[in-house]
């Protein structure tokens, strides 16, 4: 059931009541981003849902490979350099996998990291020694949880090259999530 605000409700009566040319109310396109101000929850079409979880995951891609690559730079052990080295290759081949099935469903991808994910990516570029160390495991396992789920929704999704691509795939970032508990 759909929340509807006091303020979009009157809306609303106003528009009923107005004689439009004598098209009902169901005929008047009311935009979702006008729907969502009034407090509405605006339902996502899967399109939608499927340009929202490629484009989230390309950008997920492109920070974790940039995580790799501070990770091979700048660990102080062994164990996170090399963890830094997989997800670096990792990345790329799911970055490239991604940028294939968006642009069979013509999404366009950002090829720049989010504003949200350079101001992290900042942050961990400023510490040094076991700090970073510390931040990168932290970060890299709050990023793996977050795609896990996102994949795990995708792979329910109705698009079939989408669920299979999610599915193929998943095992792969639980993997990646798994090894962080064996880097020190």
């Amino acid at each position: 059931m759909k929340k509807i605000s006091l303020p979009f409700l009157l809306l609303l009566i106003t528009f009923n009541s107005m004689n439009l040319n004598n098209y009902a109310l169901a005929n008047i396109p009311i935009p979702t981003h006008f729907m969502a101000d009034f407090g509405c929850q605006v339902l996502k079409s899967e399109a939608d849902e499927i340009a929202t979880f490629l484009i989230e995951m390309n950008d997920a891609r492109i920070m974790d490979t940039q995580q790799g690559i501070l990770a091979r730079d700048k660990a102080t052990s062994e164990s996170i350099r090399h963890y830094g080295q997989i997800m670096i290759n990792d990345q790329a081949m799911l970055k490239s996998k991604i940028e294939e099935l968006a642009a069979s469903k013509s999404i366009v991808l950002p090829t720049e990291l989010s504003a949200e994910k350079a101001t992290g990516l900042a942050e961990l570029k400023k510490l040094e020694g076991k700090q970073f160390d510390k931040k990168l495991k932290k970060m890299l396992k709050k990023d793996h949880k977050r795609d896990i789920r996102a994949f795990k929704k995708a792979s329910k999704m109705n698009d079939q090259a989408v669920s299979s691509f999610a599915n193929e795939n998943l095992p792969l970032l639980k993997e990646h999530l798994d090894r962080l508990k064996w880097i020190h």
